[in-house]
This record gives C-alpha cells, sequence and structure tokens, in this order.
C-alpha cells in the first residue's frame, strides 16, 4: 500500500482535500509528489468515468477523499450524468461549484468531459497553492442578480491562477494543470 510510502497516511486518512488544504498541520506535510500521486488516482478515475459516457460535473477538493492506503478517492456523484442526457441548452442556473468550474459553465452552457478536466486542474492548483481558484457562488449570483456580466471578474482570477502557477516547483505538474485550464 501506498502508506507505506509516506508518514503522514494518519494526519491525511479519511479526509478530503478541501480539509487537507486548509488545515496547517496537514498542508504544511503535503509535498509535490504526494499530490502528483493523487492527481493520478483522480486522473485514473476520469479515465474510467469519461471511457463509459459520464460526467462527474462536481470535481473539487470536497470531493475527493483520501482512504487509509493514503490514495485518492473521488466521491459525491449526486450530479454525475450521461454525456448523452445532459441538455444543451443554455441555462442560467450553474451546477456544480463555481470556484472550481470554467467560464463556459458559469455562463450557462452545458456541461462535458471538458468541464471535469478543468476542474480537475483548479482542484490541484488549489491545493498545491493553498488558494480558491476563481469566483465564488455568492460572487456570481451578485453578478447575475446586478445584471453584471461573470466574465470580466473570472478573467481577472483566471489570470491571476495562470500567472500563480509559476509557483509549482515541479515543472511537470504545473504544465499537467496549465493544459487543464
Amino acid at each position: 500500500p501506498r502508506s507505506t510510502l509516506f508518514p503522514y497516511t494518519t494526519l491525511f486518512r479519511s479526509r478530503d482535500l478541501a480539509e487537507l488544504r486548509d488545515d496547517p498541520h496537514a498542508y504544511s506535510a503535503l509535498d509535490e509528489e504526494t499530490v502528483r500521486l493523487w492527481m493520478i488516482d483522480i486522473a485514473d478515475a476520469l479515465a474510467y468515468l469519461h471511457s463509459t459516457g459520464i460526467v462527474h460535473r462536481d470535481i473539487k477538493p470536497g470531493n475527493i477523499m483520501i482512504d487509509s492506503d493514503g490514495m485518492a478517492r473521488l466521491i459525491d456523484f449526486g450530479i454525475a450524468r450521461r454525456v448523452s442526457t445532459i441538455s444543451r441548452k443554455k441555462n442560467s442556473s450553474t451546477i456544480g461549484s463555481a470556484p472550481y468550474s470554467p467560464l463556459e459553465r458559469l455562463q450557462g452552457q452545458a456541461d462535458g468531459t471538458q468541464t471535469d478536466i478543468y476542474a480537475y486542474g483548479t482542484t490541484f492548483y488549489s491545493l498545491l497553492r493553498r488558494k480558491i481558484p476563481s469566483v465564488s457562488g455568492r460572487e456570481i449570483n451578485t453578478l447575475r442578480t446586478s445584471n453584471q456580466s461573470i466574465e470580466p471578474y473570472y478573467m481577472n482570477a483566471y489570470r491571476t491562477m495562470m500567472g500563480d502557477l509559476e509557483n509549482i516547483q515541479d515543472e511537470g505538474l504545473r504544465e499537467i494543470i496549465r493544459s487543464c485550464i
């Protein structure tokens, strides 16, 4: 089991990545190699889901748990759907978690596998940089209520995130995240 690879398994066990990101004791124990292993676990899960025509639609740190062996596990399939059943009509409601969603979704466009891939990239950016990657759901609702465009706020957050990628030490991780987002 992977638990023998790093000494912090008991600190991580049965916790989601949002808890680990926000816990100073757990976060200080994380290194890029551990995060890379978790990225592989979730990439494998997404590859399987997408190969069967399913989109998770809510990839975020809170929906990834670390098991007793130190493996990352994707959870919460409550809004997962077959790609073939997702409406292609523009929708005014936001599905999933806004900070991990691409602009197209926030503007009401349909989900697909690329939405999961974008959320995967922003999830691991969030963990490595200990930051929320984009605008919050509350900010989006405020913008919609006042009939303001989401795009300028989103693009500002996106540019900040892209610039901040340079602070990730491992060039390979940086490039994977950049290609996802």
